[in-house]
């Protein structure tokens, strides 16, 4: 998950938002157990303009952000899919679900999280808690979505450099 997230900070630095952040577009260089990740498929990504949001819904149902649902987000779009990356890692499974596409992104739009599997229980309450934190759904810290400086990036266990 580190490597996954330092090459989401480098690109955000760089100026660029990927918008379709999932495990299919990222590979490893080679076969060696410490081998660098690459972030791959940048064919829907874009360049950062500072203070104004983008509006095109992009992106794969089971990794997308509300946000892009809603049709006005930046960059944070991509740390939303990073955590649901992490939740799967952790989980087995995708947090939302559905039988088609439509049903997983109103799963998303919702914040309807599905537990399922043999998750620790203090996993999933985490787990939940970040989700609904980043979808707003947790009023408490509905105007900090994500943090301005990608908190969630600090996080003590990854260190993760900025």
């Amino acid at each position: 998950m580190k490597s996954i997230l330092s090459a989401v900070v480098y690109m955000h630095k760089l100026g660029i938002v990927h918008r379709d952040l999932k495990p299919e577009n990222m590979l490893y260089v080679d076969k060696e157990p410490n081998s660098n990740l690459k972030l791959i498929d940048f064919g829907t990504a874009r360049k950062i303009i500072p203070g104004k949001k983008l509006t095109k819904q992009i992106g794969t149902a089971y990794y997308i952000a509300p946000e892009v649902l809603a049709k006005s987000y930046d960059e944070k779009c991509d740390v939303w899919s990073c955590g649901i990356i992490l939740y799967i890692l952790l989980s087995g499974y995708p947090p939302f679900r559905g039988q088609t596409e439509k049903e997983i992104i109103e799963q998303v739009k919702f914040g309807n999280v599905s537990f399922e599997g043999s998750v620790d229980h203090n996993i999933r309450l985490g787990l939940d808690r970040g989700l609904k934190r980043c979808s707003g759904a947790d009023k408490t810290h509905a105007g900090q979505k994500y943090s301005q400086t990608h908190h969630c990036l600090r996080c003590s266990q990854l260190q993760v450099d900025q």
